[in-house]
């Protein structure tokens, strides 16, 4: 009889005490424990692997609305890169990327590190795939100044872009998953970020760990939490995996309890 007054909670409060359970996570990480897929760990290796001062493009894919997705992933993956003390090229290849780059890099904190001389942003311009073929033969066909309008050639204001010409100067590039077929005649080693619905359709002819070209990808908020963990960099994605997982566990307590309390009925009739 005790376990049929189970379902006699009132409903209300099992919706409040839902969504009490995955909110305390979003204010205080719990750490529950996260698996990481080999997808993110080549993905941090690739970067590892190379010495301070190699180059890595990055394609910084902006938009607004994606960053609940994809935040985490630009933040943990910046930091990775200037822990390497890795020279960063940025493309801005979405309209609001010269806008949620700053917030970003923000939230990177990348103390001691300067533009121009650690990291080069380009203005943004809309690259198809004509573009990219342009820009990887000759940067300076494609982009003559810096965001700030500097020159690319001005040694003072920009001295990293001294060496940097054309794709032979380029190490790494960190790209969407789209853009790794514009790049795969190059030779170019290719890392994939992005959101997960937008990025997995396209990197799956491309990645292989071993011969690559891409080589690692990270895709969407969960992928998210798992490079935080794996990289050390803690921040919003551990949260949503957290408050994720906290709400799966709570879930599967109500559906027990709810079918505990469908027995006690039972027994009682």
């Amino acid at each position: 009889m005790a376990l049929s007054k189970l379902g006699k909670i009132d409903y209300r409060l099992i919706y409040a005490f839902m969504t009490i359970i995955t909110f305390i996570p979003l204010l205080v990480p719990i750490g529950i424990p996260t698996t990481v897929g080999s997808s993110v760990k080549n993905y941090v290796a690739k970067i590892r692997s190379y010495p301070a001062g190699s180059v890595v493009l990055t394609s910084f894919s902006g938009y607004i609305t994606m960053l609940p997705d994809v935040e985490p992933i630009y933040v943990a993956t910046y930091k990775l890169l200037f822990a390497q003390n890795l020279k960063i090229l940025i493309l801005l290849s979405d309209v609001d990327a010269p806008i949620v780059i700053n917030q970003v890099l923000s939230k990177v904190g990348a103390a001691g590190k300067v533009e121009g001389r650690d990291y080069v942003i380009f203005p943004y311009m809309a690259m198809d795939e004509a573009a990219h073929v342009v820009f990887t033969n000759r940067i300076r066909d494609y982009f003559t100044t810096d965001r700030n309008g500097n020159s690319l050639d001005d040694a003072v204001k920009v001295p990293m872009m001294k060496d940097i010409k054309d794709y032979h100067d380029i190490d790494l590039y960190v790209s969407g998953g789209m853009s790794a077929r514009y790049w795969n005649w190059c030779g170019i080693p290719l890392v994939s970020w992005g959101t997960g619905t937008g990025l997995l359709p396209f990197v799956g002819p491309f990645y292989d760990p071993e011969r690559g070209p891409i080589f690692g990808f990270v895709g969407g908020a969960s992928q998210g939490g798992e490079l935080e963990v794996w990289t050390g960099y803690l921040g919003d994605g551990i949260k949503t995996n957290d408050a994720k997982n906290l709400g799966i566990i709570t879930l599967c307590v109500i559906i027990i309890v709810g079918n505990l309390s469908m027995l006690g009925k039972e027994e009682k009739k």
